[in-house]
């Protein structure tokens, strides 16, 4: 998962001036020495496009430079990624990562009091409960960390209403607690909230293995299937209407079960009959499924990758490849006309089964 801004880490010389070896040679991209020592007792700096380990900080004598924490939210971020994010803000010692100071290991464990975590999902709160719940936090004192943190969850789940009075508290009280919020969908966060955070976006379509730890953060079963619906855009599971007649169409598909297939759809072979598939979208994303089900089939992962296991397969690699065209094919007539029918999917359904 590639985020399109570069987080630079900057460290004090405290101990000798920033010379080759004495300090850290992977990952420097800057270098200021001071030629003497400023008031602080520091003898120049060095920036980092990674965090140093503990180890390296300790061995080489550095200290993290410390600036004012930004007040920041994450696009499509996995959870490790803000974890990490909240306590650099909240370490004691400075490294945030792999840190074992008593806030680090409190975040860890779920109960920092530096730390409020509103998971937006599950708030039923009205504005004037939220708004007293954010004055509680910003006005009462630090306990043990660094800096308090307030974790919105889901920002773009959050009512205008609740956007607002947010928005008041980062402007009127941002020297109280650094904001880290979490949202799924940008445009559903208000501009005026965005102009006041630096936005770090990452790529919504993720690999299998991070689109499952995704599903995992949000409580989300059935990644798997998820997977193959949405071809990995985090942004496309809110458009799956029903997940169990997609599962249960992988079974059918792989197993060549015509019956069974049309059966899942409630389509008749003769005429058209409680249709499921009755509009474009739902049709491209049956299409998808299928064309994803035939293509693991082909490339042999039904028994042995995590994205399906299916058994019993019956078909055959030189017929997979033809389906795999003529369904190719077909995706792109959809797409390219406002008249595809149920009858159409039914019909060509029907002879990719054949």
């Amino acid at each position: 998962m590639n985020s399109e801004n570069t987080v630079m880490y900057s460290y004090k010389c405290m101990h000798r001036p920033p010379s080759p070896g004495a300090v850290p040679k992977d990952g420097l991209v800057d270098v200021k020495d001071f030629d003497m020592r400023d008031e602080s007792g520091c003898y120049g700096e060095v920036v980092y496009n990674r965090a140093l380990s503990n180890k390296e900080v300790c061995d080489y004598e550095l200290e993290p430079l410390k600036e004012k924490p930004k007040n920041m939210m994450f696009i499509n971020a996995k959870k490790s990624d803000v974890d990490n994010a909240v306590k650099r803000i909240i370490c004691t010692k400075g490294f945030g990562e792999n840190c074992d100071c008593d806030a680090c290991k409190a975040y860890d464990n779920g109960v920092n009091p530096d730390v409020l975590i509103i998971d937006c999902k599950n708030d039923e709160l009205g504005v004037s409960d939220f708004r007293d719940k954010l004055k509680h936090f910003y006005f009462k004192s630090i306990n043990m960390s660094a800096n308090k943190v307030l974790l919105i969850d889901g920002a773009d789940e959050l009512s205008d209403k609740k956007q607002n009075a947010l928005l008041k508290f980062i402007e009127d009280y941002n020297d109280k607690a650094v904001l880290i919020a979490m949202a799924g969908e940008e445009k559903r966060v208000l501009k005026t909230v965005r102009s006041r955070v630096f936005v770090k976006r990452y790529s919504s379509i993720l690999a299998y293995t991070d689109f499952c730890e995704y599903c995992k953060d949000k409580a989300i079963d059935k990644a798997n299937i998820y997977y193959l619906l949405t071809d990995g855009d985090v942004n496309e599971i809110k458009s799956v209407n029903n997940v169990e007649i997609y599962s249960n169409l992988i079974l059918a598909v792989a197993g060549k079960n015509v019956a069974d297939y049309f059966n899942l759809l409630h389509i008749s072979k003769e005429k058209d009959k409680e249709v499921i598939v009755n509009d474009r979208s739902s049709i491209l994303m049956c299409y998808r499924l299928i064309r994803n089900v035939l293509l693991d089939c082909f490339l042999g992962k039904m028994n042995k990758e995590h994205i399906l296991t299916v058994e019993g397969t019956v078909w055959k690699t030189k017929e997979l490849a033809n389906k795999i065209v003529e369904l190719d094919l077909e995706i792109e007539k959809v797409r390219n006309t406002n008249s595809y029918k149920a009858k159409e999917f039914q019909s060509f359904s029907i002879n990719l089964f054949s």
